[in-house]
């Protein structure tokens, strides 16, 4: 990994999803949460992987991989603690705080990016291995 702003635009994707997702709970409150967190969850997880797998390829290293996925985390943990903070100073209502508690509380708006960052990293050694075998594969076959 050469640079860590290399991973901004994952970063931004992550956190944008995450944003999306917390916007959607509190001003469109539901007792179900299954099909959306198993939709943020499916997003998450492949913007890890893919993040890790694009380090990879390009370095040829499967380390790469983890270390993409651990920075595209951490910025976008950052990125979504200041988007959560901006949404609520935006929509503080008593319904809207109503939604806040339902849908887990502020605190776990604010805290549960930062810990997605852990499974991130264990996406992104998967990730960091494909990518790093694509990019061998790709140069067998180039060989040919």
């Amino acid at each position: 990994m050469r640079r860590w702003r290399t991973h901004l635009g994952w970063a931004a994707l992550l956190s944008a999803s995450v944003l999306a997702r917390t916007a959607l709970d509190w001003i469109h409150p539901t007792a179900d949460f299954h099909l959306r967190s198993s939709i943020s969850t499916m997003t998450s997880a492949g913007i890890f992987v893919s993040a890790a797998a694009v380090a990879a390829w390009r370095s040829g290293s499967w380390t790469d991989g983890p270390i993409a996925a651990l920075v595209t985390g951490l910025v976008a943990a950052a990125l979504s603690t200041i988007g959560v903070v901006l949404l609520y100073a935006l929509r503080h209502d008593p319904r809207t705080l109503q939604a806040i508690a339902g849908s887990g509380g502020l605190d776990e708006a604010l805290v549960l990016p930062w810990l997605v960052t852990l499974p991130g990293v264990l996406l992104g050694v998967i990730g960091g291995i494909g990518g790093a075998l694509a990019r061998a594969g790709g140069r067998r076959l180039a060989a040919r």
